[in-house]
């Protein structure tokens, strides 16, 4: 018997390509998709029986596992619900604040929630192998992350560079709050050791591409992730809702699903 799925933000580029990629799926089905409530698609058909509404909470009653990838003032309402009728949740917002986070892992201890600011298997790697290079090298090679995305974008740094940044500081054993540098400009004066510095960049239709920079006094090291197409994620997002599928409560992330975890 199929797993039924609900999609949250239907209409959106990430939304339509996780329905596309539902749709091919053996494991899958299609059973709720919800849109603002003044979509000019309300109520156009997406699948057999399958119709676009503003409800989420047909989400939650109709799917046994949601995807999310819309904003994060929805995220309590969707959290509640999902809690409320023992849904498994997978959440790829970006821009989500502490508070949010807070809020993920209080469900966590009621139903199964897998949380990603990037669904991408390669960009998964990159913060693994980010984490075991920073360690690895002192503080004496400077770190920098690089993104360049679309012109749509509306959260900077990307989610998935912040989540680069804190593997690095992971590898550093530091919080990622005491040594980020999130802007410069004017006499800054010289780079404070252990720095983490951030750059970035809009325009354009690029889907998304990372860069993360060791750099020391007589060598440097980067590692580069470009996104080709938008695809990547939502073929992510399927095939960690395929690994969530017979999870207990907690928190997962995509590291999980590749089974990068020690």
């Amino acid at each position: 018997m199929k797993v039924k799925v609900g999609v949250a933000g239907a209409t959106g580029r990430m939304g339509q390509l996780i329905i596309e990629q539902i749709k091919k799926d053996d494991l899958f089905i299609l059973a709720a998709a919800t849109t603002s409530a003044n979509n000019p698609l309300l109520g156009t058909m997406v699948a057999d029986h399958v119709f676009l509404h503003p409800n989420p909470e047909e989400l939650f009653t109709k799917g046994q596992v949601v995807i999310d990838f819309t904003k994060p003032d929805l995220l309590e309402e969707h959290l509640r619900l999902a809690v409320q009728h023992k849904t498994k949740f997978i959440i790829g917002t970006t821009g989500l604040a502490a508070e949010h986070k807070e809020m993920l892992l209080e469900a966590s201890k009621q139903i199964p929630i897998l949380y990603a600011s990037n669904t991408s298997m390669g960009v998964t790697l990159m913060k693994v192998i980010t984490t075991q290079i920073a360690k690895v090298l002192g503080p004496e090679f400077d770190i920098e992350i690089d993104e360049i995305h679309h012109r749509h974008k509306v959260d900077a740094p990307s989610g998935t560079s912040l989540s680069l940044g804190e593997a690095a500081a992971k590898g550093r054993a530091v919080s990622l709050r005491d040594v980020a540098c999130f802007e410069r400009h004017g006499h800054t004066g010289p780079r404070p050791v252990g720095q983490i510095g951030f750059s970035v960049r809009r325009g354009g239709s690029v889907v998304g591409d990372h860069t993360v920079s060791f750099i020391g006094e007589d060598e440097s090291i980067e590692i580069t992730h470009k996104g080709i197409s938008r695809s990547l994620y939502a073929k992510g997002a399927v095939t960690a809702a395929h690994w969530l599928c017979d999870k207990s409560n907690g928190l997962y992330n995509m590291e999980d699903v590749l089974g990068l975890k020690k």
